[in-house]
């Protein structure tokens, strides 16, 4: 039980966080799946156990869940190879084509780069860009992995997009 209760301080010490750095996402949590919410964004999204949510960035408010290693530094941390992230924001991303949100997302949505042909993508790592429209709002999507993430973690990733509610 122990573990359990180390993801509740976890869970604990990233709202805090956010409500200290002007509270952009709202976290609950079921014991199963659970709810991110980025109220300045009018955005929300069910997200699969074991996924947890990125302090907030100053300036921006985005979505941002990761399972895995969640600081990638310059040396590359052993479990890097092996993460998995979704990181939502509002905006347009020169260079990257905009669609119509799509009715399902996978590895053959938008574009993708890797660590050799990105020099800000560290650790060999693979990005993934999907920029939509959702009502008059336009999304910037991004699913960042290692390249050893597991195909069930991936397609989780695509469900967390899949799930994003978008308000009115």
């Amino acid at each position: 039980m122990q573990g359990g209760r180390r993801r509740y301080a976890v869970i604990g010490l990233i709202v805090s966080a956010a409500t200290l750095a002007g509270g952009f996402f709202l976290f609950s949590d079921d014991g199963g799946a659970h709810t991110v919410k980025v109220p300045a964004l009018g955005i929300s999204a069910e997200v699969p156990d074991g996924w947890l949510k990125q302090p907030p960035y100053p300036g921006e408010p985005r979505l941002s869940v990761y399972q895995g290693e969640r600081e990638i530094a310059s040396d590359c941390p052993a479990g890097v190879n092996t993460t998995v992230s979704v990181v939502v924001t509002e905006r347009e991303t020169p260079g990257v084509p905009t669609v119509p949100r799509p009715d399902h997302f996978d590895a053959k949505t938008g574009i993708k780069e890797t660590g050799k042909q990105a020099g800000d993508i560290e650790c060999g790592m693979t990005s993934q860009v999907i920029q939509f429209t959702d009502g008059e709002k336009t999304f910037a999507a991004s699913v960042l992995y290692g390249k050893d993430a597991s195909p069930a973690r991936l397609a989780e990733a695509y469900g967390i997009l899949e799930r994003l509610k978008v308000a009115a």
